[in-house]
C-alpha cells in the first residue's frame, strides 16, 4: 500500500511542473502583464505532442477574457506584420508548437478584469484526441530568459 502512496505523491509533484492530457504536454507557459487600460493580452507556452498521431487544437477558452483565440503573425507582401486568427492548429506527431512573442500565441480579448504581475490565468484547451488540457499560467512582464530589448523611461 505504501508504494501507491509514494506514486501518488510523486505524480502530484510531477504534474505541478507541467500539464498533460494523454501524450500532450504544455510547458513554460506565461501571460503578459499589461497596463489596467489594456483590454487584451497574450499567453505563451509550448505544446508537445508525444503521441504517434497528429493532434489538433480545436478550441480554447479562459474565464479571464470574454474571447480566447489562437493567433499567429503573418507578414504582408509590403513587409508589415499583422495578427491573424487561426481556426485551429495541428501539432504533428512527435513535434511541438511553440507559442511565443512574434509567432503563434493565445490572445485573451476583452479581459474581465485587469491582470497584474503575480496573478494567474486559467486556460482550457480542447484537442481532437487528447481531450481537455487545463492550465494555470502566471502573469509576468516578460519571459524569464534574458531578452535583447531594452526599455526607455521618460521623466
Amino acid at each position: 500500500m505504501k508504494f501507491f502512496q509514494i506514486v501518488a505523491i510523486v505524480s502530484t509533484l510531477f504534474l505541478s511542473v507541467f500539464a498533460q492530457a494523454g501524450k500532450l504536454t504544455a510547458e513554460g507557459g506565461w501571460v503578459r502583464a499589461v497596463p489596467p487600460v489594456s483590454k487584451n493580452t497574450a499567453a505563451y507556452l509550448t505544446l508537445k505532442n508525444g503521441s504517434k498521431k497528429d493532434e489538433v487544437l480545436l478550441h480554447l477558452s479562459s474565464k479571464a477574457a470574454k474571447h480566447t483565440e489562437l493567433h499567429t503573425i503573418v507578414v504582408e507582401p509590403n513587409g508589415a506584420k499583422k495578427m491573424q486568427k487561426m481556426p485551429h492548429a495541428t501539432i504533428k506527431a512527435g513535434t511541438e508548437l511553440e507559442m511565443k512573442p512574434g509567432g503563434y500565441h493565445v490572445m485573451l480579448i476583452d479581459l474581465v478584469k485587469p491582470l497584474k504581475e503575480g496573478d494567474t490565468v486559467e486556460l482550457e484547451f480542447i484537442f481532437q484526441h487528447a481531450g481537455k488540457l487545463s492550465l494555470s499560467l502566471p502573469v509576468k512582464m516578460s519571459e524569464d530568459k534574458a531578452e535583447g530589448g531594452h526599455h526607455h523611461h521618460h521623466h
